[in-house]
């Protein structure tokens, strides 16, 4: 029986290896397959629509005359074009995809539930892209960084606002808070994204009328 012991030893260790060699070959295959649809995401999906939802936010919540504007984004034609690729998406933007869908069948009593609803998709889909962008390690230029986490910012609020108030009554709001001082216009950095994923993620409206009290207070202070 001893004899046996060195052959037994050295087939459980050939055995392991080879287990080992399968597992580590199929756990590479799988990270190598990965990578290759997130960055089919990002050339198929993001980078189709990225633009277009920053510009939609610029163009309407800058404070400038309508005849300073030369193009404005017809965002529902991008929301339509989107979520004919909507199965690169996540969760959330699938999710809206059927809400928007099922809204098109129900009495809009609110009057601008579809622009809202346009509003929360695309704060999504700029949710969606920066993870996109973190896990592909897309190297975004220093400003457009910025542009892209504050528009996230600006649409949440955008957003919020528009639920508790209206679509239009918000967007002049965002508008007058562009128009401050820039000390003013940081307000909205005072609050991280994961603030904005709480209160949204409530859906409480209590909640979201305290939450732009605090934000007309600030916008109130030192204002002179």
């Amino acid at each position: 029986m001893t004899n046996y012991i060195p052959a037994i030893i050295t087939a459980s260790v050939a055995l392991i290896v080879g287990v080992g060699a399968q597992f580590l070959n199929s756990w590479l295959t799988g990270r190598r397959e990965k990578k290759k649809y997130l960055r089919e995401v990002y050339e198929n999906f993001i980078s189709e629509f990225f633009v277009d939802i920053l510009a939609h936010l610029n163009v309407n919540t800058q404070p400038r005359p309508d005849h300073d504007v030369k193009k404005d984004v017809n965002i529902s034609t991008v929301i339509d074009e989107m979520f004919k690729k909507v199965h690169y998406g996540d969760k959330n933007l699938q999710s809206l995809s059927l809400e928007r869908k099922t809204s098109k069948y129900l009495d809009d009593y609110k009057g601008d539930t579809e622009e809202i609803l346009q509003i929360k998709i695309c704060y999504f889909f700029l949710l969606y892209s920066q993870r996109i962008f973190k896990k592909i390690k897309f190297k975004l230029d220093l400003s457009v960084k910025f542009q892209l986490e504050h528009s996230i910012k600006e649409y949440a609020y955008w957003y919020i606002c528009s639920e508790v108030k209206t679509y239009e009554e918000a967007k002049d709001k965002l508008k007058y808070l562009t128009s401050l001082s820039m000390s003013k216009k940081q307000i909205l950095e005072q609050y991280s994204k994961r603030n904005f994923r709480k209160l949204i993620a409530r859906d409480d409206l209590c909640e979201w009328k305290r939450f732009l009290t605090e934000v007309d207070e600030k916008m109130q202070q030192d204002s002179f």
